[in-house]
């Protein structure tokens, strides 16, 4: 009777062979098929051996999953509850069959590929072995001291039984390990220094950039209120009507529901006199700066939305614009009346933070990018997930329907960076980029584009839908991006950035255009749906609009307690919504002054 029955596919027999010759060195009775009889039945003998063995000890590797021989011996040491599972070859995501991943399931594959004797997992793999056996002194293989010399080592192989040739490999193995290790040390050490010193090299830059940019907007709107204040009243002497309001666009602070700020001039009364006194803009306006627009709008909250699942990361209307997705911390998807602000319904989506969501074009689904790595589409009423997209190495931070619905764009943080699927069948059509942390994916409105925005590599990419080949590339000069979206038209894309820049660029030419001034810190823009506003957030819970031609300021609100992390407007462009790690989402109504 063996103490253990090694399950395996022969194309990794080389690996099983090293397994079974460092454990027969450790005193065990190994058995896998290379100890067949001759002229006995290997069915038989098998059958035999494994339901005799004291453990069984399964290698996984993508043909494994599928070999009958595999899962049968499988499930003898299952049965029998003597199984130990380790993977030896195939991703680090490969999916071992029901009930077998019940069972922890130690990886290998690193192992085989170098053998180390400081292996986590293969220390667990002795430890399970020792229990099942009970040899307490197997989990020692592996704990020599890390500068061991050859006697020590000598001496504990010893006691094991080894040869005097696999004590001389023992001991330059040890020696290529702790040199190895120690490179590593050294490498990992000097990487969180370069990433703290530019993790404080960034802050500093981002609160200066803050310091300036508020001083320099609070001596902006003193000036303009001034102005504006002085032309209020030539007009006034001038036509003997002191009805006439002028409210200052950008000056306006709106809190929490209920309140309303709004910028607009009142001609219905003098009519005549049209011409004369404030027309609603600035005499010599200055380029980006904050100004009065010739139409005014009104800004009111119509609805304050509480999930209570902590942080809300991303919000969206659907294409009718009739509800409102959110995605938060807790996992979960919501889903609500834009009308009357009340949940609709919600479900568990992901176990880890949903990070962006995004609406099919006929509104029937809904994608979600997670922190736990994956992309799932769903049912608008919460039925699915009808796939889930995976490949991404870390979160997957974007996500984004085609305008024709048939295919998905998608970005992570790390591996795998921006792809492109089926949304049909939710298959990878394409990886279009592998570097880099993506912030923002996005196509163009005819679908002939599609876009990503870096966070760390400070530079927006666009590629052909048809040809899937890079046609344009932009970058910044100060920090990376946070947000990147073309205008209705496409012929523009607006972007947000980490400082808090919010910039237009031409779509075509990727050549710079006006910066949109306000924001602060991490600022994410986007356009409205007629083309004529861009909305923007940002780290210090503010809240911009601004005229997209002219670049004044519409409207300043300060409505959350923390930054602001998503916006979104409605298609009609009547509603806007902005998100916050304080866990509500505001929803305002936007119409002109009359």
């Amino acid at each position: 009777m063996a103490d253990v029955f090694i399950s395996y596919k022969r194309s990794e027999r080389h690996i099983v062979e090293r397994i079974a010759e460092i454990l027969e060195g450790l005193g065990l009775e190994v058995w896998f098929d290379a100890g067949l009889s001759a002229g006995q039945s290997f069915s038989v003998e098998i059958d035999r051996e494994v339901r005799a063995a004291k453990v069984v000890l399964v290698c996984w590797s993508p043909e494994a999953v599928t070999s009958e021989w595999v899962l049968s011996e499988a499930q003898v040491g299952f049965d029998k509850d003597r199984l130990i599972s380790t993977q030896i070859a195939g991703p680090p995501d490969l999916v071992i069959p029901v009930p077998f991943n019940r069972r922890q399931k130690e990886n290998l594959v690193q192992w085989g590929q170098a053998p180390s004797w400081y292996d986590s997992a293969w220390k667990s793999v002795l430890r399970s072995l020792g229990e099942y056996i009970g040899r307490d002194d197997i989990a020692d293989w592996g704990k020599l001291p890390r500068q061991a010399s050859v006697s020590q080592i000598e001496e504990w192989l010893a006691r094991h039984g080894k040869t005097s040739q696999l004590i001389l490999e023992a001991d330059a193995f040890l020696k290529e390990a702790q040199a190895r290790s120690e490179a590593e040390a050294e490498a990992a050490t000097a990487e969180r220094e370069r990433q703290a010193r530019l993790r404080a090299e960034e802050l500093a830059r981002e609160a200066a950039a803050r310091a300036k940019r508020e001083k320099e907007e609070d001596a902006r709107r003193l000036a303009e209120a001034k102005e504006l204040q002085r032309q209020a009243e030539q007009a006034a002497r001038k036509s003997g009507n002191m009805t006439r309001r002028v409210l200052l666009a950008g000056t306006v602070l709106m809190g929490g529901a209920g309140t309303a700020g709004y910028l607009y001039i009142n001609k219905s009364d003098a009519a005549g006199d049209a011409g004369a006194g404030v027309t609603g803009r600035a005499p010599t306006p200055r380029a980006n700066s904050i100004r009065m627009v010739d139409k005014g709008y009104k800004v009111a909250a119509a609805h304050t939305l509480n999930g209570e699942g902590g942080g809300v990361y991303s919000g969206k209307f659907s294409p009718k614009g009739d509800l409102i997705a959110t995605g938060s911390s807790d996992g979960a998807v919501r889903i609500w009346s834009a009308v009357t602000g009340e949940l609709v319904r919600s479900w568990p989506a992901h176990e880890r933070p949903i990070i962006r969501l995004a609406f099919s074009p006929d509104g029937s689904r809904l994608a979600t990018a997670s922190g736990d790595q994956t992309v799932r589409i769903w049912g608008i009423d919460g039925s699915g997930p009808l796939h889930t997209l995976e490949g991404h190495g870390q979160q997957a931070s974007a996500v984004a329907y085609s305008p024709d619905g048939r295919r998905l764009l998608s970005g992570s943080w790390g591996i795998g960076g921006v792809r492109l699927w089926d949304a049909g069948n939710g298959k990878l059509v394409q990886t279009l980029d592998e570097s880099g942390t993506v912030a923002s994916v996005q196509f163009s409105p005819d679908g002939s584009k599609m876009l990503a925005a870096f966070w760390n590599g400070m530079i927006v990419k666009v590629w052909s839908t048809q040809s899937l080949k890079l046609v344009t590339s932009f970058n910044s000069t100060e920090a990376g991006f946070r947000s990147a979206a073309f205008s209705p038209d496409g012929n523009r894309i607006v972007t947000g950035a980490n400082l808090g820049e919010v910039r237009l660029w031409d779509a075509r030419t990727g050549e710079a255009g006006a910066i949109l001034e306000g924001t602060s810190g991490r600022a994410y823009a986007t356009f409205s749906g007629d083309g004529r506003m861009v909305l923007a957030g940002d780290k210090n819970s503010n809240i911009f609009l601004w005229d997209a031609n002219s670049g004044s300021v519409i409207s300043r609100i300060k409505g959350h307690r923390e930054d602001v992390v998503d916006v979104d407007f409605s298609r009609d462009s009547r509603q806007f919504l902005t998100t916050s790690y304080d866990g509500f989402v505001k929803v305002w109504t936007l119409a002109p002054a009359g």
